[in-house]
């Protein structure tokens, strides 16, 4: 069993069992527990309406790091899926640049959760008295 990921670009539909629209305003949304078999390529059946969601290790996405495909249902082409973007991850943090407390780098919930940094310099103007 594998727990813990995350859909982003789309939702899990729990009555219906597939994959569905996002809601307005959420950009990630838990997938339930997942039952993981292994099966011969052979014995693999290969359904129309099943998309091959790839699975990062964080949202930043790599090469490096999509660990596997998953295969979950859904009622439209798999082309849908494809465009907008769907995958799965295992964790919604980043790592940012952090210049606000100087440590080299700092953790966020999501990207939408990034505070901007904002350099406040307080100058003192010299006066002078000029005779």
């Amino acid at each position: 069993y594998v727990h813990g990921l995350f859909l982003d670009g789309c939702r899990w539909d729990k009555p219906g069992n597939k994959l569905a629209d996002s809601t307005p305003k959420v950009m990630y949304s838990a997938l339930p527990v997942l039952l993981v078999t292994g099966i011969l390529a052979s014995e693999k059946k290969t359904d129309m309406y099943s998309y091959a969601c790839p699975c990062y290790k964080n949202p930043k996405r790599a090469d490096r790091n999509v660990s596997c495909p998953v295969d979950l249902r859904t009622e439209e082409p798999p082309a849908k899926w494809v465009l907008r973007g769907v995958c799965l991850l295992t964790t919604q943090r980043i790592k940012v640049k952090c210049e606000c407390r100087g440590e080299s780098f700092c953790s966020a919930r999501r990207p939408v959760d990034l505070q901007p940094v904002v350099k406040i310099s307080v100058y003192k103007q010299a006066t002078r008295a000029y005779a």
